[in-house]
C-alpha cells in the first residue's frame, strides 16, 4: 500500500497481517528464543486460554513436544494477501494464502456434510483443533435437528478456536470428472450454499468471514468454476442487500493452496487490460489470443465497431470475469511515450468509470520490442505519476505468468526501489538462504485481546527475577500437581517456587537469579492453572446442563454504541475517569433458567444491577458458567461472590488485576435476606437457631454485596474501559490527559465525536464528559 490515494501491487508481493512480537528484542533475544524454544507448546497454550488468542510461533525449532500439550498445530504457512477490492455495497474482498485453522476473523466457514461429521480434509482439521465441543456440539444439533441438507448452513460455536462461530455449510458434492449437466446441477446447489452463509453470517451479526474453497477437494468441484461461482454470488447478493440490513464489512477468501488462490484471484477485477494490434484483430499476439479464447467470440465482434479514444478501446468483458477490457493499440515499435501514455489513458478510464480496480499484463514486451526493464520502467513510472496526481482509490495490479520469473523480478525492482513506494511485503517467491526471523504473530477475537496477550509477553520477557502468578485455582491444584510445582524449583541453580495465601488471593511466586529460568517455571505454572481451569469449566457446564435441562449456548454480542443499551450503560461510568471502549450483552439461556429457579428457590421476586470487576482471562469463563468465588476473590465479608452497588465502589473493591484495560461485569444480582458478613464464612449464616433456615447473603453496607451461589447473580453485560493517564506534574484543570490508542465518545443521539489519538487534551476529564452532555 502506498501513502497515496492509489494502491499499487504486483503478483506474488504479499503482505502479512499480523501483530509481529519478539522483533522488539532484536538486541537481546537470546534469553527470549531459549524460553520459546524450551516452551513454546505451553507459551500457545497459555495465550489461547488466557486470551483467546491464537499464537503461531516462526523460526524456532521446539523442543519438548508432548502429546498433553497445546493441540493447535502451527499454520502450514504464514498468512499471505494475494489480493483486495472493494464491491460497490461497500463489503471489501480480500484474497489470502493462509492456515483457515489459525487465521484471524469473527467466523470461519467449514465445508462440512450432511451429517456434520467431521472425518476429512477441513472439516477434520478443524474440528481437532478446537476439540471435541465442536463434533460434540454437531452431533447434538444432527440429533434435534436432523441432517444438514446440502446448500444449508448452521452456526455453532467454534470450541476452543478464536472464532465467534463456525459456519458449518453443506456444499455440492460431485463424482470425479463430472458431466456437464451434472456440473450445472450442482452449481445451482453452490449458488444456494454461499447464500446459506451469507444467510447465517448477517443473522448473527458478524462483521467478516473467512470462506474456503466450499465443495472443491474432497467434494470434487472443478476448482476454477468453483471459485468462479462462490465470488460471483457473493457479488450479487451484497449488490442486492439493503445497506441498512448489512452488518458484514469484509470477506476473506482463503486457501492453503496456490491454484485454489490463484482460481480466486482471477475472479477479483474490474479492468483487465489487453493488447491489441492495429488491426483490431484479437487472434494476435498470446495474451490477446488468450483472452479472445476465454471471453468469447462477442468481444472480437465488438472490437471491430468499437470507438477508440487515444491509444484505447474499451469492450464488455463477456465471459472474462470482470466488467470491461480496455485494450490498448501501441502502433510504433519502442515508442516509450504511447507506452506510457496507454498505461495512463487506461488508469484515467478506469477512474471515469468508477472502476476500483484494474489488472495490467507487462505491456510491449513481445511484438512491440519492449526489453522487460524498459516496459516495467514506463508502466510503474505512469502509475506513480498517475497516484500522486489523482485523489480517488484505484487498486493497480501488475499480472505475470508464475513461471516468468524475470519480468516479475523487474517489476518489483521499480516499484520498491526506483518509485519511492514502501513494498506490501516479501520478495514473493525469491529464494534466500537466510534462515525465517524468529517471531511471535497473534491472531485474536479483538483488538484488545491482542495487546492484553502482548502486554502479558511483554512482562514474561522481560523479567528480572520475580514473577508472582495470582489465581485462585491454585486452590484446586491436585497432589500431583503439587508435586510437579516441587519439581520445578532447582535450588543449586537458586530458582525457587513459593505458594501463599493472603486477603482471599492465592499467589505463587517463583524466584530465580536468571530471568529466563524463572520466565521458563513460570510458564509452567501458569500451563498447569489453564489445565486445572478447563477442567473447572467443564464440569461446571456438565453440572449447569444438568440442572437447567437446557443445551448450553452462550453469545457475547458487542452493543451498538449509538444505541439507548450503550447509552444506559455509559452513566454508570462518569463518575470513572476511564474511556468506553466496548460493551458486550451477554446471552446464556441456562443461566438465565438457572436464574429463574434461583429466584422461586429464595422468594426473591426483584433484583439489584450491581457490578463486579474481573481480570481478562476471566471474561470468558463468567459468560460461559457464571459468576464464580475464585474470580471475585476479596474476603472482608466472607469467602463468597462479591458485587457492588456501583462501578466507583468496584474500582476501590478491586485495585489491581495487572491487565491493560478494566473489565467490569454488570449483572442482576438476587440478594434477598441479608446480614452483615464478617472473614472465614463461606455460606450464609443462619436467621435463627434452625441451620438449615439461612439467609440469601452477606454484605459490607448498603454498597457491596456477597453471594455464596453463583446462579443467584446473572451476567448481562460485560465493559471494556481503557484507564486514563495523568501527568502529576500538572495542576488544577490543566491536568494532561494521555491516551495510548485510538478511541473516541459518541454524543448519545447524535452525530458529535470527540476523538482521541495518542493526543493530549489540556483539561480534566470532568471538564471532557461535561461536553459530551452538552
Amino acid at each position: 500500500n502506498t501513502e497515496h490515494k492509489s494502491k499499487m501491487s504486483a503478483s506474488y508481493l504479499h503482505q502479512a497481517h499480523c501483530d509481529t512480537l519478539l522483533r522488539e528484542y532484536n538486541q537481546t533475544f537470546s534469553p527470549h528464543f531459549t524460553i520459546v524454544k524450551q516452551c513454546g507448546d505451553a507459551l500457545c497454550e497459555v495465550l489461547h486460554s488466557e486470551f483467546e488468542c491464537v499464537a503461531t510461533i516462526e523460526g524456532v525449532e521446539l523442543e519438548n513436544r508432548s502429546s498433553t500439550s497445546y493441540q493447535r498445530r502451527p499454520p502450514i504457512i504464514s498468512p499471505e494477501k494475494r489480493f483486495e477490492f472493494r464491491m460497490p455495497s461497500g463489503v471489501k474482498v480480500s484474497v489470502w494464502k493462509a492456515d483457515l485453522i489459525n487465521f484471524q476473523a469473527e467466523a470461519v466457514v467449514n465445508a462440512a456434510n450432511e451429517d456434520l461429521r467431521h472425518y476429512g480434509g477441513l472439516a477434520q482439521a478443524l474440528s481437532s483443533a478446537g476439540g471435541p465441543q465442536i463434533q460434540k456440539e454437531s452431533d447434538e444439533y444432527v440429533k434435534k435437528h436432523g441432517k444438514v441438507k446440502t446448500g444449508d448452513a448452521v452456526a455453532l460455536h467454534a470450541g476452543s478456536l478464536p472464532y465467534k462461530k463456525i459456519i458449518h455449510a453443506v456444499g455440492p458434492r460431485l463424482e470425479m470428472s463430472p458431466a456437464p449437466h451434472e456440473l450445472e446441477a450442482a452449481k445451482h446447489l453452490l449458488k444456494k450454499t454461499i447464500w446459506s452463509i451469507l444467510h447465517r453470517v448477517e443473522e448473527k451479526k458478524l462483521v467478516n468471514v473467512a470462506i474456503p474453497a466450499i465443495s472443491s477437494g474432497i467434494f470434487n468441484y472443478p476448482l476454477p468454476e468453483c471459485a468462479h461461482t462462490i465470488v460471483s454470488t457473493v457479488k450479487y447478493y451484497y449488490d442486492n442487500l439493503p445497506s441498512h440490513r448489512r452488518f458484514l464489512q469484509e470477506i476473506f477468501f482463503v486457501n492453503h493452496d496456490d491454484p485454489t488462490v490463484q482460481a480466486i484471484e482471477k475472479t477479483a477485477t474490474d479492468v483487465i487490460v489487453n493488447t491489441a494490434a492495429e488491426d483490431r484483430n484479437l487472434s494476435t499476439g498470446q495474451i490477446s489470443s488468450a483472452i479472445l479464447k476465454k471471453a468469447g467470440s462477442k468481444i472480437q465482434k465488438e472490437m471491430f465497431t468499437a470507438k477508440r479514444t487515444g491509444n484505447v478501446i474499451c469492450t464488455k468483458g463477456y465471459q472474462l470475469n470482470c466488467k470491461e477490457v480496455f485494450h490498448t493499440i501501441c502502433t510504433v515499435k519502442g515508442s516509450c511515450k504511447i507506452l506510457f501514455d496507454a498505461t495512463w489513458e487506461c488508469l484515467l478510464n478506469a477512474q471515469k468509470s468508477c472502476h476500483n480496480s484494474i489488472s495490467f499484463p507487462a505491456i510491449g514486451t513481445g511484438n512491440l520490442g519492449f526489453r522487460k526493464q524498459e516496459s516495467a520502467s514506463i508502466m510503474s513510472k505512469a502509475v506513480a505519476e498517475f497516484a500522486e496526481q489523482n485523489q480517488r482509490k484505484l487498486d493497480v495490479f501488475f499480472v505475470i505468468h508464475p513461471s516468468d520469473n524475470d519480468t516479475y523480478e523487474v517489476f518489483f525492482d521499480n516499484f520498491v526501489f526506483k518509485t519511492c513506494l514502501p513494498a506490501s511485503g516479501p520478495k514473493g517467491d525469491s529464494q534466500t538462504s537466510r534462515p525465517p526471523t524468529p517471531k511471535i504473530s497473534l491472531h485474536g477475537s479483538s483488538d484488545e485481546s491482542k495487546i492484553e496477550a502482548k502486554k502479558w509477553l511483554s512482562d514474561l520477557f522481560q523479567c528480572r527475577g520475580v514473577i508472582r502468578i495470582q489465581n485462585n485455582f491454585i486452590s484446586h491444584f491436585s497432589e500431583q500437581d503439587h508435586l510437579q510445582l516441587s519439581k520445578l524449583a532447582v535450588p543449586e541453580k537458586g530458582l525457587s517456587i513459593e505458594e501463599s495465601f493472603s486477603q482471599g488471593h492465592a499467589c505463587i511466586t517463583v524466584m530465580g537469579k536468571s530471568g529466563r529460568d524463572v520466565a521458563i517455571a513460570a510458564l509452567q505454572v501458569e500451563a498447569m492453572l489453564c489445565k486445572t481451569q478447563k477442567e473447572f469449566i467443564s464440569e461446571e457446564e456438565h453440572q449447569l446442563k444438568m440442572l437447567s435441562g437446557i443445551d448450553l449456548s452462550m453469545e457475547r454480542r458487542t452493543v451498538n454504541p449509538t444505541s439507548q443499551q450503550f447509552y444506559n450503560r455509559l452513566q454508570h461510568f462518569k463518575p470513572l475517569e476511564v474511556f468506553h471502549l466496548q460493551v458486550e450483552k451477554v446471552e446464556n439461556c441456562a443461566l438465565k433458567e438457572m436464574f429463574e429457579l434461583k429466584k422461586k428457590q429464595i422468594d426473591c421476586s426483584r433484583s439489584k444491577t450491581m457490578f463486579q470487576r474481573i481480570s481478562a482471562q476471566f471474561c470468558g469463563m463468567i459468560s460461559r458458567i457464571g459468576f464464580q468465588a475464585e474470580c471475585a476473590p476479596p474476603e472482608e465479608y466472607g469467602d463468597g461472590i462479591y458485587f457492588t452497588r456501583s462501578v466507583n465502589v468496584a474500582m476501590k473493591l478491586w485495585k489491581q488485576t495487572g491487565d491493560e484495560y478494566l473489565y467490569f461485569v454488570e449483572a442482576e444480582v438476587l440478594k434477598g435476606k441479608s446480614v452483615r458478613g464478617k472473614p472465614g464464612i463461606f455460606m450464609p449464616p443462619p436467621v435463627g437457631k434452625d441451620p438449615n433456615v439461612t439467609y440469601d447473603g452477606v454484605d459490607g453496607g448498603p454498597d457491596v454485596s456477597v453471594i455464596f451461589s453463583g446462579y443467584q447473580a446473572l451476567p448481562k453485560y460485560i465493559i471494556t474501559c481503557k484507564r486514563l493517564i495523568y501527568d502529576s506534574g500538572a495542576t488544577g484543570s490543566e491536568q494532561v490527559l494521555y491516551l495510548e490508542r485510538q478511541t473516541s465518545f459518541d454524543r448519545h443521539g447524535g452525530d458529535f465525536v470527540i476523538s482521541v489519538a495518542g493526543m493530549k487534551l489540556l483539561r480534566s476529564m470532568k471538564t471532557l464528559l461535561l461536553e459530551v452532555n452538552k
